[in-house]
């Protein structure tokens, strides 16, 4: 929970975005692979589902999306709305 000016906020994770201490962390396999939307596969995800969380998409194949159907491309679930979320990169 999160309190800000007397209002109380839930906070969710929002399942795609790398915690910035795993970020820092290398690995033997790490590299760009996976921050690509998962429709198009050229744009970084930058879009996320709601209820389900996942942030899979890039802005404009989240555009299409809701034209096409109403499903998660990752788990299927119902969409409720949608979410463009900025990510910063991390200062080095």
């Amino acid at each position: 929970m999160l309190w800000s000016d007397g209002e109380k906020y839930e906070l969710q994770e929002i399942y795609g975005i790398v915690n910035s201490t795993e970020a820092d962390v290398p690995d033997a396999d790490d590299s760009d692979m996976g921050k690509e939307c998962v429709i198009c596969l050229t744009e970084p995800r930058d879009t996320a589902v709601f209820p389900c969380r996942h942030l899979c998409m890039c802005s404009e194949c989240a555009k299409t999306l809701r034209f096409q159907t109403d499903k998660c491309p990752i788990c299927r679930q119902p969409v409720e709305k949608l979410m463009e979320i900025k990510v910063r990169s991390p200062e080095p």
